[in-house]
């Protein structure tokens, strides 16, 4: 396990795997996945009044703004686990939340820690594809109805209760969501280049071989650094 502190950044369009290859890795590294998504699912679960909000934004598949994404965000990070590093997943969505990503390095990272950036690549097509079947359950436990379904028809293994599709994964919304994650992530994924920190993926391999190149490419950074 590396003993620099580390910030890893899992991007990616909708349905890519990056949050099932984010968590693979999180726990071999023993550091926590931080998933943009599910922080802002568990407020609309649980129906506080920022979560209200929030939900009129999902269903519509349009980004929640900014100061409410970093508020949350915030108060997670501040939790004991993220001590030895963290992974986020689905942080930053468009430009502006990369300069309060810097913030963030501030806080956490010092010269000789370590970010890194990992853009896992799917075509639209691809992406499409996979969402048709995703399933997700309210305790955060996710689920493809083709390539990791539950062992019961419709039902959670983790706590039991039924699985269903997210508003944001209806076909409509994804193709509105595809649009909007091209025209955002180009000025994003420059900007990483540029930093150095930047490392594609291919996501459309077996998720068991995508996990090999993470942890490859990984350790090619750790070795060189």
């Amino acid at each position: 396990m590396p003993t620099r502190k580390m910030i890893l950044i899992f991007l990616g369009p909708p349905a890519s795997g990056k949050g099932t290859q984010a968590e693979i890795l999180g726990k071999n590294l023993d550091i926590p996945v931080i998933s943009m998504g599910e922080l802002l699912r568990y407020e609309c679960n649980h129906h506080s009044k920022i979560g209200e909000k929030i939900k009129e934004y999902l269903k519509k598949g349009e980004l929640v703004p900014d100061d409410i994404v970093q508020n949350i965000l915030l108060r997670r990070l501040e939790k004991k686990d993220t001590k030895k590093g963290f992974i986020l997943d689905g942080f930053p969505r468009r430009i502006k939340q990369v300069h309060y990503l810097e913030n963030i390095k501030k806080i956490f990272l010092s010269s000789s820690d370590l970010l890194i950036v990992f853009y896992i690549k799917v075509s639209d097509q691809e992406a499409k594809a996979r969402v048709i079947d995703r399933r997700v359950c309210e305790c955060g436990a996710a689920y493809h109805l083709k390539y990791n379904p539950p062992k019961r028809r419709g039902i959670c293994d983790v706590c039991g209760k039924k699985i269903y599709r997210r508003s944001d994964d209806d076909p409509k919304v994804v193709s509105k969501r595809l649009r909007d994650f091209h025209r955002r992530i180009k000025p994003i994924v420059d900007y990483f280049s540029r930093q150095g920190v930047l490392v594609e993926i291919d996501g459309e391999k077996k998720i068991e071989e995508v996990q090999e190149e993470l942890k490859n490419r990984l350790n090619e950074i750790l070795n060189s650094a």
